[in-house]
């Protein structure tokens, strides 16, 4: 009984100095300000206050005391994955007093996204390194009151790791290039220093030495939302206006798409998805769809039809695009990434002309696959901007097939701080360039398609 008093007096005291603190040093005001938002602001409005107010303190505890309401905000909103950042946050720059709850959040969080093994390691620290923290305690007597409840299940986790000492448990930062996990000090030393990134804390849980961690293990993480920290599908619409050049070879015609036709600029829509099925590698898919419609400015001779000034041309182009997107090297804010696939093309090409006693028309059709290799860079300008731009080339000469690509794609994104203000789903808007070759070549036919022009569009991630 005076054990549970004791912790509880403890709880009370680093509450009210954190709030003290806080106010005392003025951080206060913005505090204040962020638990009145909750009532009517956006999880997004509310967030961006608790974030201000974290900032507008370099002490540990008052930090620590803010991000731990946030969370705990989160957490009433069910956002889970949110949550477990915030509460990731908490364990890397808060104070000693701080990481048990925060340990106790996160593992809570986890629970509800599913993830039972990471909630089962922190449940293997949070013993370890804080078994007087009285945490087992609470989730004893919620056990008790409710036994379907989440705490329950923690209580049960906690329990498997009778016995367990702080030496059993590693809480140091994965090596190499695997994800980072919390740098969780023991009792009584100071709370490492967040590291610097743009990029928000990945919220996962401590490895243990006795479990090592495969790169496979570490690559998992991106499996949901929040894990890593990033966002594991993106969709990209974009409008692309753009001119037609080119050349088409076939059963007698030679014809220049850009000088012998009325063909002008369209605007047209291109559309992107990336899925990281690691941390380290996307799956990715691009389509396009052209249609043009005008007439011939010259005469032709067509599969041994003629065809005059002003014959009626269509033409359509399909592209689709299916590769893997592999990250070579990531400093700072800039990722490199190599790229690899194939391309898919279809173009058709149907002309029809009025003629004393009907129409003469005539069609040409070619499916051309082409594999090809890339490079790409991603890098942040600020914030709120990011720059990105890919290559990809390939070229083949085989007898009498042959074919050549060039896919150059650049971009600017512009979106708010998701790094300071998360959200379950990120949107940015898009403007870049866009050019694109591709020629075809069969025994007895070319096909030569080229678009170039500006881009316009947005992108989700979630």
């Amino acid at each position: 009984m005076l054990k549970k008093l004791v912790i509880r007096m403890m709880a009370v005291v680093v509450i009210a100095s954190g709030i003290s603190a806080c106010f005392a040093q003025g951080a206060g005001r913005a505090y204040e300000e962020a638990i009145k938002s909750r009532a009517t602001g956006t999880i997004e409005e509310v967030t961006a206050k608790f974030m201000e107010a974290a900032e507008q303190t370099s002490d540990k505890t008052q930090k620590g005391f803010v991000l731990s309401s946030l969370a705990e905000f989160l957490m009433e909103k069910e956002e889970w994955a949110s949550a477990a950042n915030v509460y990731q946050r908490v364990m890397r720059e808060g104070a000693d007093a701080n990481i048990p709850g925060a340990c106790y959040g996160a593992a809570q969080a986890w629970v509800m996204m599913g993830n039972h093994d990471h909630a089962k390691k922190l449940c293997k620290m949070l013993k370890a390194k804080y078994p007087a923290s009285g945490i087992e305690e609470f989730a004893n007597q919620m056990k008790a009151d409710a036994p379907d409840s989440v705490h329950a299940l923690l209580a049960e986790y906690l329990a498997e790791f009778e016995g367990v000492t702080g030496e059993d448990v590693d809480v140091t930062a994965l090596p190499g290039e695997k994800e980072p996990v919390a740098e969780v000090p023991a009792p009584g030393e100071p709370a490492p220093a967040a590291a610097s990134t743009s990029e928000p804390a990945p919220a996962v849980p401590v490895a243990s030495a006795a479990e090592p961690v495969a790169e496979e293990t570490a690559e998992a993480v991106v499996e949901e939302k929040g894990v890593s920290g990033q966002p594991r599908i993106t969709l990209q619409f974009r409008g692309w206006q753009s001119d037609l050049s080119g050349r088409m070879e076939s059963r007698g015609m030679n014809l220049d798409l850009a000088d012998e036709t009325s063909i002008d600029e369209q605007n047209r829509f291109a559309m992107k998805a990336a899925w990281n099925i690691s941390r380290r590698n996307q799956l990715r898919f691009d389509y396009m769809h052209f249609d043009h419609s005008g007439f011939l400015k010259k005469n032709m001779t067509f599969d041994n039809l003629n065809y005059g000034f002003g014959a009626l041309l269509n033409i359509e182009a399909r592209f689709f695009d299916a590769g893997f997107a592999r990250l070579i090297r990531e400093t700072g804010d800039v990722a490199w990434r190599i790229l690899f696939g194939g391309k898919m093309s279809h173009a058709f090409m149907h002309v029809e002309q009025r003629v004393s006693g009907g129409f003469r028309s005539g069609e040409l059709s070619q499916d051309f696959p082409i594999p090809y290799v890339g490079f790409e860079g991603h890098g942040k300008i600020n914030a709120n901007a990011a720059f990105n731009a890919s290559l990809k080339y390939f070229t083949v000469e085989q007898g009498d097939t042959a074919g050549d690509l060039t896919d150059l794609d650049m971009a600017f994104l512009i979106g708010r701080d998701y790094a300071k203000m998360p959200s379950e789903t990120e949107w940015y808007g898009s403007l870049g360039y866009r050019y694109f070759l591709l020629r075809g070549r069969t025994a007895d036919e070319t096909v030569k398609v080229s678009y170039a022009g500006p881009t316009f569009g947005v992108e989700s991630r979630f």
